[in-house]
Formats: C-alpha cells, structure tokens, sequence
C-alpha cells in the first residue's frame, strides 16, 4: 500500500491514446460499477417473494434488470471522465483514489440503509444516522453487522487495486492497453448491454439505474407555498373529510385545572400492549377504569422526534428527516400550558435528540443527563445496557416524583412528558441470556416493569390527593421499524407492526368507566383531548386533530408518514387502509393496515387518484408547518 501511494502521488503518466485512457477510466470505475450492480440484486432480492414466489433468484434472473446500470458503469461515467481528462488533463495520480474510496463507501451506506428501510436515504437522513451513530457508537454498532463491514473492507480493497491499475504506467499496463485486449474488453461491453436491453423487462420499476434511483432520493422537494391559513384549512377539511369541531362538547372543561402526565413508551406496538381485552397489566388496568382506550390508535410517523412533535402540535410532522426547523415551533401543547403557569418539564435519558423542540415548547425543566447512572456515553442493546436502562428510567422516575411532590407543596400545577428507553428495540430478555423467545414476548416483560412504574407514580398521586386531578395519556412513539428489532418485519411497507400502538387517556373527572374507541385515532388528536378537557380553546389554530372521543372520526382519512425510512405512504379512508410505496411506484389498498401483493390496486386511474390524493396531502402539511414556523396570512406564530 505504501509503495502504491508512493507510486501515484509523486509520480504520473502520461495520458496516451484516447482508448488507453478509456480503458484507465473503465477500470477506475469498475468497483463501482460492480457495487451498484450488487446493490441491484439486492434491491430485487427482498421483494423477490412478490415477483417470483415460485422461481429461485439468480444473476440471470436479475439481468433484465441491470440494462442501465451496465450502461451507467461500463460507458457513461468512464466515457465522460474519459472526455473531462481529454479536455481537461490531469495526471494519472493517487488523487483518483480518495473520490472512488469515498464514493464506495456512500453506495456502501445506501446499500444498507435499502436493506434496514428498503428506501434509499436522503441527503439529510444520512447526516442525522452520521450523527447520531456519532454520539451512540456502541448502539449503531449493531445495526451494522461484522460480515458487512468485512463486505465494505474487501470493497474497498478492490477500490484501491482498480485505482492503482489505472495510474500505474503504460509499461506495467502493456497487455490492458493492447489493441487486442482493447477490442476483447469493447467486444464483451457491447455483448452485455445489448443481452441486457434485449431482456429488459419494462413493466417492473427495477428497470431504473441504482445511482438513478440514489440520486432521486438526495433531492428535496420543493419548497412549500406559503398559503393563508385559512385556505390550508379549507383545503385539508376538503381532503380529509373533516369537520370544524362542535361547540357542543360534552367534556369541554370538565378537567379544568387539572395535572397533565404524558407518559411515552419506546418501540411498543398494540401486539405487545393490548389495553382493549386480555391480560392488561395492573397499574394500567386501575388507570383503564376511568379512561379512553383507543382500539385503533396510530403514530403519524416511525421516528421519536416526529412522534413528539404531532403529540406536542397536534400537527402531522415534517417529513423529510434531518430539516429540523419544525423542533423550532413555538405553539403546541406544553408550550400553552406554560403560559397559563403550569410547571412543565421532561424526564428521560435520549431527551438531548429533541432539546430543540422541548426547549421551543417552552418546557421549563429537562431532566436527561441527571437520569445516567453510569458511564454510558457507549452503549449496546445487550443485557449490560438493559440493566443500566433499567437504573436510567428509574433514576428519571424518582426525579419527576420529587418534582411532583415539590409541585404539589407549591400548590402548582404542573404538566410533564415521562419517556422511559428500557423498551427500546430490539427489545431484550429480562429473564437472562439469549433464551431465543419470542420478541413480542420479551416486549410484554418490558412492559409489565414499565407497569410497575406506572405504579409507583399513580400510588404517589394518590398519596398526595391529586390522581383524581391529573390527567394521564400513556402511548408509545412507534412500533418495530427494522428487521433487527424482529426478523418477521418486512420492510417497504407500512404495518401496524409499525403504525398500531396502544393509547389510555385517564380522565377521571370527565369518565366513571372505561370507554373504547372503536375508530381510528391519531397521535394529533392528543393535544385537541388534552386541551379540550382542560378547557382551555386559545393557542390552537394550527390543530390538525379533533378529539378522541368525536364520533366524526369515524368519517375522517387518516395519513401516515413513512416514505423516507420504509419507503412508503399511506392513509385511512371509509374503512380501508390504501399504501403507496414510492420505490416501486406500486399502490395497496385493504381492510386492516397490512399489505402484499394480493392487494394491490392494479386499475391505474385508482392507484392514480390514491397517489394523487398522498401528494396533495404531503403539499399541505409541508405548507402549514411553513405557517406554523414563519407565520402566513391569519396567523403569527408567538414571539414574532
């Protein structure tokens, strides 16, 4: 390696006949080429369940696929270098390295990140991974397996082979170089491409080039248009059917001045916590007596920090991680309730991703860091780390019942967000080692010690006189998102593996028993109950949301967010659940949030009409989130 380095950064060649240097710039790119034709098959390989259930995947099954990628690597990009070098020259020199080298290893990452989301990663999704892998070394470690990065090691050894080649000297290059060889190599390109266009398959979206489909994905839309509100109003009742909430609310008030105790899990689908029927844990079961059970309740998007922010606003989130300018909207949930004195404050160890957001919501005190019980700056999802979590979230309990006591002293009102991590996928064993059960029940386990918790904090309420005015929502962020938290996950859907999650909104003074809501609800319907219960209607012109109890629901289309980490969107409409998957271009409609091929919408108007009716939609949440920062015609936003 030495005296390759040696060799091309203080030496270099002259650039020779046009067809020497073709050849030099073919073999420069050949690593790439033969990563992107992988990264083809691989793309083919995870739906080939969908394409071909009956016939084994093979190279030659995967090369009416390839025509462009062939096209792309073996001519286009080594033809333009070729022709840049010709108008343009430059030394055959160790400097063609670094960009190849860097260049693998940004087709290495979207490689996985297709085979973690099966949706190739944005610009702005790779800088947040890169940072937050930064600062979780030990936890990112293991989304990243050791046969991986021996792939991306022999990778880039073959990088550095082909570019030592193609700057080494036309005297060590004599046999590449000869017009034989020249006409041999020529001869099989032509060969490959003319079998590859000739087997083309054109009714399947694989067809489009890999670096085609890459660069596709680093593009951002459009700026939204910044629109009155009133006009996104009109537009979004239009669309989802909704109607402008009655006046006539029965619960309007009845918890006024009341606590408010918004407790949410990590990674905890509906199937690991059914709070409708079964076997509830006790603490929840007490709180269940008196509550909103929702049977149908649905995160807005796969992601904490855009979960916390529809729970927060009331609002779908941003789509497109890594923009995080919506952490800087001011108006939301806790924010109103700060200004009418309440206390507000936020306990958990991964609370430092949403400071921004926390701190913009005008929560007052955020206990992170205090909750650390060790030196934990590297963590892994083993049972070392599921003991220290364990101490972590207590640790984050026994600070919120301190503050609560202090609160209660004050006599003051206080609104809090709880956000214990031990459930974090994938999900650990409390009973020991590596046992080999079943995710699901291990997540059940993690549960019923979260349970436990929420047991401590109802019996120090109660203690201190003030359950019976407290107000607790308990929900998760999102369910199982990546094949490591469950090997039954399949990616480049949406699911209620994913989407489905449990929702308890306690009110004891508005209920005397339990009430299940049979239709679909959403974690932007929590500010609308919360505030509503409380009584309080200031602040809230950009509610998205209506509250849980609104029979109107029923009738409302429902949106889920999840093109940029599953690669796919989707909404709730008169009793069917529709999904577009943007990767293949290819629409499902059912009756429960599940899909396979057998669902597929195959008139093209309808599949039309529901993507339509996906871009419409994406157009105006992008827009009122845009108001809700910057402020439009018929709103500012508070301190502007």
């Amino acid at each position: 390696m030495l005296a390759f380095l040696s060799n091309c950064l203080f030496r270099s060649w002259d650039r020779g006949s046009l067809w020497e240097t073709l050849l030099r710039c073919q073999l420069l790119f050949l690593p790439v080429t033969f990563l992107t034709l992988y990264v083809k098959y691989m793309t083919v390989a995870l739906d080939w369940w969908l394409l071909e259930p009956e016939r084994t995947l093979n190279a030659w099954a995967v090369l009416p696929f390839t025509a462009g990628d062939f096209l792309i690597g073996l001519i286009l990009l080594p033809v333009a270098f070729a022709l840049f070098l010709r108008v343009r020259p430059l030394p055959w020199s160790g400097a063609f390295l670094f960009p190849i080298l860097l260049l693998l290893v940004f087709l290495y990452i979207q490689l996985h990140a297709y085979y973690l989301l099966e949706n190739f990663a944005s610009g702005s999704l790779i800088a947040e991974g890169i940072r937050w892998g930064w600062k979780n070394i030990g936890l990112a470690v293991q989304y990243v397996p050791l046969t991986s990065l021996a792939k991306l090691c022999l990778l880039l050894a073959l990088g550095a082979l082909c570019s030592y080649g193609a700057c080494s000297s036309a005297q060590r290059l004599r046999f590449l170089i000869s017009r034989r060889v020249q006409a041999a190599v020529i001869g099989m390109e032509v060969a490959v491409l003319v079998i590859a266009f000739a087997l083309r398959d054109g009714r399947l979206p694989y067809t489009r080039p890999v670096l085609v489909q890459i660069a596709s994905a680093m593009t951002s839309p459009p700026e939204a248009p910044l629109l009155p509100l009133d006009v996104l109003r009109e537009r979004y009742r239009s669309l989802t059917g909704m109607r402008v909430a009655s006046p006539r609310n029965p619960y309007f008030g009845t918890a006024s001045g009341s606590d408010l105790i918004l407790i949410v899990l990590e990674t905890t689908p509906a199937q690991c916590l059914d709070l409708t029927e079964g076997d509830i844990p006790p603490a929840l079961s007490n709180l269940r007596r008196r509550a909103w059970i929702g049977s149908r309740h649905y995160t807005t998007y796969p992601f904490t920090w855009t979960v916390l922010y529809s729970i927060a606003t009331g609002m779908y989130p941003q789509e497109q991680i890594g923009r995080m300018g919506f952490f800087d909207q001011p108006s939301g949930l806790f924010s109103i309730l700060y200004s009418r004195g309440y206390a507000t404050a936020a306990y958990g160890t991964g609370l430092e991703t949403f400071l921004r957001l926390l701190k913009a919501q005008r929560i007052g005190k955020i206990e992170d860091q205090a909750c650390y019980t060790g030196a934990e700056s590297i963590r892994y999802y083993n049972r070392e780390w599921l003991h220290k979590q364990i101490a972590s979230d207590e640790r984050c309990l026994d600070l919120l019942l301190k503050d609560i006591r202090d609160w209660v002293s004050a006599d003051r009102r206080f609104a809090v967000l709880y956000a214990p991590q031990v459930s974090h996928g994938p999900w650990q064993d409390l009973r020991g080692a590596d046992t080999g059960r079943d995710p699901l029940e291990r997540c059940r386990d993690l549960v019923s010690l979260q349970d436990q918790w929420i047991g401590r904090l109802s019996e120090t309420l109660q203690r201190l006189g003030r359950l019976e005015r407290t107000l607790i929502v308990v929900t998760a962020d999102h369910g199982v998102r990546f094949r490591e938290e469950d090997p039954r996950f399949r990616q480049g859907r949406i699911d209620s593996y994913s989407f489905q999650l449990p929702f308890l909104l306690y009110a004891p003074q508005a209920l005397a028993s339990p009430k299940v809501l049979e239709w679909v609800t959403s974690h932007i319907d929590i500010q609308p109950s919360v505030l509503d219960l409380l009584g309080i209607r200031e602040g809230r012109e950009l509610e998205q949301g209506l509250p849980v109890w609104d029979p109107s629901l029923a009738g409302r289309t429902t949106y889920f967010w999840a093109a940029r980490v599953m690669g796919a969107d989707g909404f709730h409409k008169a009793g069917r659940f529709y999904m577009l998957n943007h990767h293949r271009g290819t629409v499902y409609a059912n009756s429960r949030m599940s899909f396979d091929e057998a669902h597929r919408v195959v008139d093209p108007a309808r599949a039309e009409d529901i993507k339509r009716e996906i871009g419409q939609m994406d157009e105006i949440r992008r827009s009122w989130m845009r108001c809700a920062i910057e402020g439009c015609p018929g709103y500012t936003p508070p301190g502007l």
